[in-house]
């Protein structure tokens, strides 16, 4: 049984993380939300950390779309499909600096029309403009990219 001491740090302890829990609830949204203002608030954020912040994103997103191929298991024996993929990938971002996607995405979210647009999804239309995609296709990609951010998806 518990003494009056006992159970008032357990009604306590019960209230505290009540309150900590409702207060990360409140923050969840905003912080799983990487668009256009996630990226831009990390240019914000003090000195070299905000910069080192966004290298390290975009040394991510590279690493993974370089690693991706790897990770790929294909019904198709010829593995033609995943060739294609492969030989993309490798002609265009082998050797593509990260510093070059973090100065696309900051040209790209210098366009306050483009800020509700995913990171992600930013990052591929940088990707493609590097790479010298036709960029009809591209701005009709960004304007659909656009619709669907102001719908919130």
């Amino acid at each position: 049984m518990m003494n009056k001491w006992s159970s008032w740090k357990f009604l306590l302890l019960v209230c505290c993380l009540v309150g900590c829990s409702t207060i990360a609830a409140a923050q969840a949204p905003r912080l799983q939300r990487l668009d256009g203002e996630y990226w831009i608030q990390a240019s914000a954020t003090v000195g070299e950390i905000g910069a080192a912040a966004k290298l390290m994103f975009a040394a991510g997103l590279l690493t993974g779309l370089r690693t991706a191929p790897a990770l790929i298991v294909t019904t198709d024996e010829s593995g033609s499909s995943l060739n294609a993929i492969q030989a993309y990938l490798e002609k265009h971002l082998r050797t593509m600096p990260s510093q070059q996607l973090v100065a696309g995405l900051d040209l790209f979210y210098a366009d306050y029309a483009n800020r509700r647009i995913m990171v992600s999804d930013a990052a591929a239309v940088v990707l493609r403009r590097i790479v010298g995609d036709d960029e009809a296709q591209i701005e009709t990609w960004v304007r659909s990219l656009r619709d669907r951010a102001s719908k919130g998806h």
